[in-house]
């Protein structure tokens, strides 16, 4: 099961501050199958990288993104619940251009009934992405948070889903109904508000690793989060 986290800050960063971080709760994620990464600049660009690959191990690709700039990020770090889908194409977050990247966590066990409904529209073959096209679809006619609750009531069945998106403007909406093997969790810190998984283990060590993360709560129904980012001026290397 994947491992997610999205950080937001008032300031200008760059991701070389936080690759670490996402390194990190890979590692210990016992993730590494594909990852991705979705930023928004501070010119308000939102962009995007996927890998099939391990992020701890790629060199080369963190130092090409550590140069990047960011407002706000969302990292996905793959742990697929089956094995046959590892290809980039497979790899989170998924991104509507210039609208939102999705992140989701868990297995959306209602995704075959879709497989149809959007028949020609899939990029792969993960249950994850049933849930982002869901959620693109609902997003015409609902606001972000009835959208994402929709989406997830109707392909979760008896599965779990954690799901984080990162809009254009910075902000993300949030739904955390995976509470019994990876909570979702609303963090501060570092000068950071942020959102993270709990790496399968639910005995504080996510916080020990990371003692900067305070004034935890946990993430249960959908929410939205950080609502609207300015604009930053762009960092002087």
């Amino acid at each position: 099961m994947c491992e997610i986290l999205y950080v937001r800050a008032s300031n200008a960063f760059y991701l070389a501050d936080v690759l670490p971080i996402a390194s990190q709760i890979e590692h210990y994620g016992i993730a590494g199958f594909g990852w991705g990464v979705a930023w928004v600049t501070p010119a308000a660009e939102l962009r995007h990288f996927r890998s099939a690959g391990r992020l701890e191990t790629e060199y080369e690709h963190q130092m090409r993104l550590a140069k990047e700039q960011a407002m706000a990020v969302l990292f996905h770090l793959r742990r697929p619940s089956f094995l046959s889908t590892l290809q980039v194409r497979n790899s989170q977050p998924y991104l509507e251009p210039g609208k939102f990247a999705f992140a989701h966590n868990g297995y959306l066990e209602n995704h075959k009934a879709y497989r149809e409904t959007f028949s020609g529209e899939f990029q792969g073959e993960s249950d994850s992405e049933v849930g982002f096209l869901l959620y693109r679809k609902y997003l015409e006619t609902l606001p972000p948070v009835e959208a994402l609750t929709k989406a997830v009531d109707d392909s979760m069945g008896s599965g779990e889903a954690n799901v984080v998106i990162l809009n254009a403007d910075g902000s993300a909406v949030a739904l955390g109904r995976n509470t019994k093997k990876n909570p979702l969790h609303q963090f501060e810190g570092n000068g950071w508000t942020g959102i993270v998984t709990e790496l399968h283990s639910p005995d504080g060590s996510l916080f020990r690793m990371f003692p900067w993360m305070t004034s935890v709560s946990t993430i249960t129904e959908a929410v939205e989060i950080n609502k609207a980012l300015s604009v930053s001026p762009v960092l002087s290397n």
